[in-house]
């Protein structure tokens, strides 16, 4: 049972490991309507890029997140923003892009949450033989 411990133990800390690398910040541009700021990020899980920004009429808790069409066109005001994105939502793009980061986040969560289980159970199965 100590093989099997060390190895859900080694699998856990690698899952846990892997999440701080998904994601990278690529840069942050000011833009032209006062209070906004455009943060370009990374998924490298699925391989897409991100923008995050607060829009200026609202107060936000939380930046709104939404998905680049290809990762470099970035875009240097938030109206140029907003336009590029009424072009693709209609077409499911953002739906399937968020789909897949859900996804990778799922599956990232279920196996954490197996390996830490395996880990707890067989660390008791150990400790009882004994």
């Amino acid at each position: 049972m100590k093989r099997g411990f060390i190895i859900f133990l080694l699998v856990t800390i690698t899952l846990m490991i892997s999440s701080f690398f998904r994601w990278s910040e690529l840069e942050t541009i000011s833009t032209s309507t006062p209070g906004v700021e455009l943060t370009y990020t990374k998924d490298h899980w699925v391989g897409q890029a991100w923008v995050e920004y607060c829009p200026p009429s609202a107060i936000c808790k939380k930046n709104y997140e939404v998905p680049l069409v290809t990762e470099t066109n970035r875009h240097h005001s938030f109206e140029a923003l907003i336009q590029e994105h009424s072009k693709h939502g209609q077409s499911g793009f953002l739906v399937e892009a968020w789909r897949k980061r859900d996804l990778a986040t799922y599956i990232w969560l279920n196996l954490t949450t197996i390996s830490f289980i395996g880990v707890l159970y067989t660390f008791r199965s150990y400790t009882r033989r004994k």
